[in-house]
């Protein structure tokens, strides 16, 4: 005790000052520790966040890539259709030409023949 106040000392002999001040100071120590804690709490839960937003965000575009490759396919198949479709349509324009160039010959070479008769 020295001129009314309470000394305490460290193991090595030397005073550890202001009792009031060294409890002030643990406390603040403490606060910053919570606070530390409840940033460090914080960062790992954006963490997570961010991870999960980059998760979903792949699955996005992998659906997004899928659904261009369907597209393409169905793009693809459609043109595939669209030619068979073309094609047909100048066999059947082909089939009609040649049955009528036929209707005309025998229509002639009925004539033909009932001219001779």
């Amino acid at each position: 005790m020295r001129d009314g106040e309470i000394i305490c000392y460290d193991e090595s002999g030397r005073p550890l000052g202001d009792h009031l001040a060294l409890a002030r100071a643990l406390q603040e120590e403490e606060q910053a520790r919570r606070e530390a804690e409840a940033r460090a709490v914080a960062e790992e839960q954006a963490r997570r966040e961010a991870e999960a937003r980059a998760v979903a965000e792949e699955q996005a575009r992998r659906e997004a890539e899928a659904r261009a490759v369907a597209e393409e396919q169905a793009r693809r198949e459609a043109e595939a259709r669209a030619m068979e479709a073309e094609t047909r349509a100048t066999a059947e324009q082909r089939a009609r030409a040649a049955a009528e160039a036929r209707v005309r010959e025998l229509e002639e070479a009925l004539r033909r023949t009932q001219q001779n008769l």
